[in-house]
């Protein structure tokens, strides 16, 4: 029995049967990725072809954040964004004529931070007449109720609210494009860092890791690569890179896992630095392999590792704005069977 063991062990230790195993899971990986592959192209709004209620949802969302983004900046411009609020009245026609529900958030959302748009264009002394005519007839759908655009924040209540109870604390947080002229300590970092480490990870294997740099010249050097900071690519103090190690992690169905425990551990670092009286705003990694490579590359992440996600940090300045980035309806995200 004893040398039947030993034969087989040594079967297991062999190359062939290495090799065996070795070729097995890249074939679970690359037919579950081909999976991915013709569902994501089935169905995201990229694809022409796709005209569901929610592609049309999602496109009109994202181009209502860009306005919003546009607005909440430290030195916005005088009519930026016209070619972007052209695209969304289009997206908006094309919902009605296929006959979508005009009272559904993406529409009430995009028609509300519109009209604030020609609102805040107004104080900056920049006419939307044309604008204001393709509004009114929409204005039906429209809700006073639903805020949209920018709001003003002040830390003086900001900071009572990061010391209240836990859904107010959260309900504090935004993301923020505008920061205060002062260098965060790498100290205060390590305890938000510290903090976030008590995120859920799959089999606690804690892959994420966060990459911080005290250069400003290194940081600069970052910014360049990421898509979502224009506009505000200087006025953030530091640029955090968080990771997911894919060594963490084995065969094809955990082939997503490093994002997702990358995510869980990204938000908890978004509230700690929260706590800690910091402000950040996401920006996703969502770009092509070249860039990302260029971004390992000057931060110097090893090819095991996945770049998850940036965020720009800084202090809250005494006054600013935000994006409402108003949410959807509860009963649009809670499914009850």
């Amino acid at each position: 029995m004893g040398e039947a063991m030993s034969i087989k062990d040594k079967v297991k230790k062999s190359f062939f049967y290495k090799s065996f195993r070795k070729m097995q899971n890249n074939k679970g990986l690359l037919s579950e990725s081909l999976g991915d592959y013709r569902n994501y192209s089935k169905y995201n709004f990229g694809n022409s072809f796709c005209k569901t209620e929610g592609s049309l949802d999602g496109r009109i969302i994202r181009q209502t954040h860009i306005l919003e983004k546009g607005m909440s900046l430290e030195h916005p411009r005088k009519g930026f964004g016209q070619k972007k609020i052209e695209d969304l009245l289009i997206y908006i026609r094309e919902y009605q004529s296929l006959g979508f529900d005009m009272s559904r958030f993406s529409v009430v959302n995009a028609l509300n931070t519109l009209d604030a748009y020609v609102e805040f264009q107004k104080k900056l002394g920049f006419s939307c007449e044309k604008l204001e005519k393709e509004l009114e007839p929409f204005r039906v759908y429209m809700n006073a109720d639903l805020e949209s655009g920018i709001c003003k924040i002040q830390k003086e209540e900001l900071e009572k609210q990061i010391q209240g109870a836990f859904p107010e604390f959260f309900r504090s947080r935004h993301s923020i494009r505008q920061f205060a002229k002062k260098s965060v300590e790498v100290e205060l970092i390590k305890e938000a860092v510290a903090l976030a480490m008590k995120a859920p990870s799959a089999c606690n294997r804690q892959s994420p890791k966060v990459y911080y740099f005290k250069d400003r010249e290194k940081n600069k050097e970052i910014s360049s690569f990421i898509a979502g900071n224009t506009g505000f690519e200087e006025d953030a103090d530091k640029y955090l890179i968080v990771t997911a190690d894919i060594s963490s992690y084995t065969n094809a169905y955990e082939r997503n896992q490093p994002y997702v425990d990358g995510a869980l551990f990204a938000m908890s670092l978004a509230l700690s630095l929260h706590y800690y009286g910091i402000g950040s705003c996401f920006l996703q990694a969502g770009e092509i392999r070249k860039k990302i490579d260029g971004v390992k590359k000057a931060a110097q992440i090893p090819e095991n590792e996945v770049v998850v996600l940036f965020m720009a940090i800084g202090y809250y300045k005494d006054e600013f704005d935000a994006a409402c980035s108003a949410r959807k309806p509860l009963e649009d995200v809670l499914i009850v069977k």
